[in-house]
């Protein structure tokens, strides 16, 4: 007598969405017929539009009777084995790309049967099934499968050395988190399309019942959505351009937060509207929004500085008393803090014999000095006849007036304030004891724009690996330039996009020093009582979280608050 060998028989019914998006073109005329007394002309505009494609399209063989789908045929009792190979082909010319995703189960009007992940059998008597991989499963071969277990594997062909993946499981359609095919930051690579390729195996059990098997599958495609620039923030945000710029006093931590897109690709321009000069923000890879190029903000001892468009939001305390140029009114109801600095900005673009006029090694009062336009050229370039920097300083490594092809006004100078300036006061005596492991004792105003404030500096061991770290310096040394400590190593990073620090060295006992070698950035923490805390570095050293006499000349960058 001979005995029939048992056989299972698996189809799996591939449900489809497709949504087909034609080409449609037109063409608009425009008659705009010019006259005069000797000659007529008449222009004619033209003009089309291109739809968007987002398509998907299924194909295979040797599936059952040949028509297509996906089956696993004569699976013998404890064997493992692969399904045919479906093609999905992806037709996409959206800009920003597309998402291409599965799971399992039937969610429209019969996910009675099919509320799923299983492979279970059109008997609906025999409760025998192939149960799902967990989708978190990474296994190389069907044969390692459990018994009466199914998965599923695909291979972008788009790649340059496409292999199938790992097999692992799909989601049930309700769950929150389809399982990702491909991700695509631009169009399909050609106009026939992508392909991916996609299989399914299962491993049956010895005494597996007999039978077909089966479930749905949706594969779903989805154009990408355009990731929000700080300009988009902006604009989501309902913010007014001024001269043709956003406003750096409209920044705040919701702007910040909505940018997607890090670095270069979020860079902007926007103005302060207290002088109308414009400068460089990024987001940048710690999650915070910065200037990218210094502060070159003018003092007057004649004109007030107000809460509504500088960084004054205290008022009281510490170095911000009417002793020291503070004062608050009512306006509208609302409470206005101003500070009028008892010193201008001295300007110092006609330097001679090495000394800037007026400049005192003031530990507590504020100074300032405006050098003229003056460009960090942190790579080579060619030395022109007006090269020269603050007496020579500099050699080559800055170029006047014009900005150079490589940063444009990133590269820009801009202004040098001593810590007093840099905190706005005329008086930072009440400072005393370091504020490094205590910062809610840190001077609470400054020369930023409002909304935004001084870097800080809140750890005498700096957390620079941590997302989110107040020791903010550290941080960006840690991204940029994978400072972990050890303060060997070069600045190269940390002058290039999308930072553009700049060496401009420090101005004090009237005369300025280190253009070109040095690079120095206060911070808002203060050390003792004469000095505070700053970023600090050369070519092949960066420390940042170096001290320094308040009277020194130091650079500026604004953080948003």
């Amino acid at each position: 007598m001979k005995t029939k060998k048992q056989s299972s028989y698996i189809y799996i019914y591939i449900l489809i969405a497709i949504l087909n998006l034609s080409l449609i073109s037109s063409i608009s005329f425009i008659n705009s017929p010019s006259t005069s007394a000797v000659s007529y002309s008449s222009n004619l505009g033209i003009s089309f539009t291109f739809l968007p494609t987002l398509k998907i399209i299924l194909s295979s063989t040797g599936c059952g009777s040949g028509t297509g789908g996906l089956c696993i045929d004569n699976l013998s009792p404890g064997t493992a084995n692969d399904s045919n190979i479906l093609t999905i082909t992806v037709l996409n010319n959206t800009g920003n790309g597309y998402t291409l995703t599965a799971n399992v189960g039937d969610n429209t009007t019969n996910s009675g049967r099919f509320n799923t992940s299983d492979l279970v059998h059109t008997d609906t008597n025999i409760t025998n099934k192939f149960v799902s991989l967990a989708t978190n499963a990474n296994i190389a071969n069907n044969t390692d499968f459990t018994d009466s277990t199914w998965g599923y594997s695909y291979m972008d062909e788009t790649l340059s050395n496409p292999s199938w993946s790992n097999y692992s499981g799909l989601p049930l359609y309700s769950a929150t988190t389809p399982a990702t095919l491909k991700t695509s930051y631009s169009p399909a690579t050609s106009a026939e399309g992508d392909n991916i390729k996609f299989k399914i195996a299962a491993k049956s059990a010895s005494n597996q019942a007999s039978g077909e098997y089966n479930n749905v599958i949706n594969f779903m495609i989805t154009s990408q959505p355009i990731p929000v620039t700080l300009s988009m923030a902006y604009e989501n945000a309902g913010k007014q351009k001024h001269n043709g710029y956003y406003k750096l006093q409209d920044m705040n931590a919701n702007i910040c937060n909505a940018a997607e897109v890090l670095d270069e690709g979020s860079q902007m321009q926007a103005i302060d509207i207290r002088d109308n000069k414009v400068y460089w923000i990024t987001k940048l890879q710690d999650g915070k929004c910065w200037m990218t190029q210094n502060l070159d903000l003018d003092l007057s001892n004649s004109t007030a500085l107000t809460s509504d468009t500088t960084d004054l939001t205290s008022y009281g305390s510490g170095g911000y008393t009417t002793a020291n140029g503070y004062s608050q009114q009512t306006i509208n109801g609302n409470n206005v803090i101003s500070w009028t600095p008892t010193r201008a900005t001295i300007n110092a673009t006609n330097v001679t014999n090495n000394r800037i006029s007026n400049w005192s090694d003031d530990n507590n009062t504020p100074y300032s000095v405006d050098p003229g336009n003056w460009y960090w050229n942190a790579l080579p370039f060619y030395a022109s006849t007006d090269n020269l920097f603050l007496n020579n300083q500099a050699g080559d490594k800055f170029q006047k007036n014009t900005p150079y092809a490589n940063n444009g006004e990133h590269g820009h100078v801009g202004n040098y304030y001593n810590w007093s300036t840099a905190v706005a006061t005329n008086s930072t005596s009440s400072y005393t004891a370091s504020t490094i492991n205590n910062p809610a004792n840190n001077p609470q105003n400054s020369i930023c724009p409002a909304g935004w404030r001084l870097p800080s500096i809140t750890s005498a061991s700096p957390t620079y690996t941590t997302a989110g770290s107040q020791d903010e310096f550290s941080r960006l040394a840690n991204l940029y330039a994978n400072y972990t400590g050890n303060t060997s190593l070069s600045s190269q990073n940390l002058e290039a996009a999308p930072l553009y620090l700049v060496r401009a060295g420090r101005v004090y006992s009237s005369q300025q020093y280190y253009a070109g070698s040095y690079c120095n950035y206060w911070s808002s923490s203060v050390d003792g009582s004469s000095n505070a805390y700053l970023l600090g570095f050369n070519s092949s050293n960066v420390d940042p979280q170096i001290n320094g006499h308040r009277f020194y000349g130091f650079s500026v960058r604004c953080v948003a608050r």
